[in-house]
């Protein structure tokens, strides 16, 4: 039953893409965005917002990645010409099992260069999905349309999709990721990595408080949620709170949230990581390698990798910017450090967050650019 709804879902959108795609033809525009939906609610992308907003969706051709057969229902409602880009995925990959000694990607980017080029596509924004950017600045190249990518997680030199685009433009959050990024990619030039600023991190203040001593846990793949609940048994007997923040699109079991509510751990969804650190005064962010331990740093809160199978945050934990617990038992001795670990905080902060000479608004960039 469930290959049934796989096999005519895909049918069905790929239909409504297919529809879609003939509108838009007729419309005047030659420009495209790609995005991610979260299956968890019928909200935007909070990574992809603060760039959609300024944008006319009825102006562009919408490729969305999104996972759910009910919530692409909605979206045929909610996102005007809309191209269902999994199930583009799904086509490609059925099709290279009939045709024989034909890949997936190759069928997928033939797919999208007749896509494009039949929508008159010259101007393409997404949002930097590791899995796909190569992919689209590759077919971005084959059509001659310009491509700017937006920056959604810190940069890493594990990221290997950084290391093979040649974007039109990338928007990244300050002059530390701007380095980084011509770092990694020296086919990209200095002038065409504009510095916006994080959205996430707009309008909130720094937050250098003694007492606040307060732990949040940042939901994540890589860690099993009993690791979480032996750090807040060590701790039992200390006067902490423990705060339990979603990941985006997460959704946790039943069996899941009543193990953590039992143990006193309150668990967040709708908050902002912001909103989240000041309003229950939090002064850790534990978790392994998300981007929240970064962001944790421009609010001047102590982040603590739990050092699991690191990847993308193992360069940062090595210069000092995250701090690792290799054993669980000693996490008191690492609070007990708060003093001195702060003026490493604050340090690091200016460093990646503060330290951006030439600001350019995200609406000015996109006016200016797409």
């Amino acid at each position: 039953m469930k290959l049934f709804y796989v096999v005519f879902g895909s049918i069905f959108f790929s239909i409504v893409s297919l529809i879609n795609i003939c509108l838009f033809r007729f419309r005047s525009s030659n420009k495209a965005n790609y995005f991610i939906f979260p299956e968890n609610n019928f909200r935007f992308d909070r990574r992809s917002w603060p760039y959609l907003k300024h944008i006319d969706l009825s102006q562009t051709l919408n490729i969305v990645r999104s996972n759910s057969v009910t919530l692409n229902l909605l979206l045929i409602l909610k996102i005007p010409n809309v191209v269902f880009y999994t199930q583009l995925e799904i086509i490609s990959k059925v099709l290279s099992k009939i045709i024989k000694k034909s890949h997936p990607t190759k069928i997928l980017i033939t797919f999208l260069i007749f896509i494009f080029k039949f929508s008159r596509i010259k101007l393409f924004l997404s949002i930097d999905d590791y899995r796909v950017m190569s992919l689209f600045d590759r077919v971005c190249k084959i059509i001659d349309a310009k491509i700017i990518f937006y920056m959604h997680g810190r940069l890493s030199k594990k990221i290997n999709a950084i290391k093979m685009i040649d974007p039109y433009k990338y928007l990244v959050w300050s002059d530390f990721f701007k380095k980084k990024l011509r770092k990694y990619n020296k086919s990209i030039s200095y002038n065409n990595i504009i510095v916006t600023g994080n959205p996430h991190l707009k309008n909130f203040k720094n937050d250098l408080e003694q007492d606040r001593k307060n732990i949040l846990f940042i939901g994540e793949k890589s860690i099993n949620i009993k690791h979480y609940l032996q750090i807040v048994q060590i701790l039992e007997k200390d006067k902490i709170k423990f705060y339990y923040k979603l990941k985006p699109s997460e959704i946790l079991q039943p069996d899941i949230v009543k193990s953590l509510q039992s143990n006193n751990i309150t668990v967040i969804d709708s908050c902002s990581l912001a909103s989240t650190l000041r309003k229950f005064r939090i002064g850790f962010v534990v978790g392994n390698d998300s981007t929240a331990l970064l962001e944790a740093l421009f609010f001047l809160k102590i982040p603590i990798t739990l050092n699991i199978r690191l990847r993308l945050n193992k360069e940062y934990v090595e210069r000092n910017q995250i701090y690792k617990l290799n054993n669980l038992k000693k996490i008191r001795q690492l609070l007990n450090k708060k003093h001195l670990l702060q003026k490493r905080v604050l340090k690091n902060s200016i460093l990646i967050w503060r330290k951006s000479d030439k600001k350019v608004s995200i609406k000015k960039a996109l006016n200016k650019f797409f």
